[in-house]
């Protein structure tokens, strides 16, 4: 799954289970990014938090 433009990472959150894919724990094949570590969970509470916002572009 792509994530380079706004609409793309838009369209993973509302459509794509982008939060919960992030959320999962290390070793979970479904755990993004793929083949990488988990993110902070400073940057997934970044990524919630814009979401409970309503995903606003700026």
């Amino acid at each position: 799954m792509s994530l380079v433009t706004y609409e793309q990472v838009k369209n993973a959150v509302l459509n794509r289970g982008l939060l919960t894919r992030i959320s999962l724990e290390n070793g979970d094949s479904s755990l993004m990014p793929q083949g990488g570590p988990r993110l902070p969970q400073a940057t997934i509470d970044i990524i919630n938090k814009w979401n409970q916002d309503g995903l606003l572009e700026k």
